[in-house]
């Protein structure tokens, strides 16, 4: 992303947080934003993963037992997939 497009955040941080993060980056010859930014890009994904897999288990627990739960024909064809079952 170019520097002009880039948006800076003030993020105080306890001292034991500041130390481990300096740390780190020593200790990979990484600058200590960069992985900021990286762990603060990790929990986004996670946080939007975890977002997703709740609304699928609302819609699936919403559609249990209706027409579009379970496709038996479906289900059944995987089944015999998985476990190497022939006509």
């Amino acid at each position: 992303m170019p520097e002009a497009l880039k948006k800076n955040l003030h993020v105080p941080l306890p001292p034991e947080l500041h130390s481990a993060l300096r740390q780190e980056s020593e200790r990979l010859s990484t600058p200590a934003t960069a992985l900021a930014r990286i762990a603060i890009e990790d929990w986004l994904e996670r946080r939007h993963r975890a977002e997703v897999a709740e609304q699928l288990r609302e819609y699936a627990a919403a559609v249990a037992g209706t027409d579009e739960d379970l496709d038996e024909e479906l289900a059944a064809a995987g089944e015999e997939e998985f476990l190497g079952i022939e006509d």
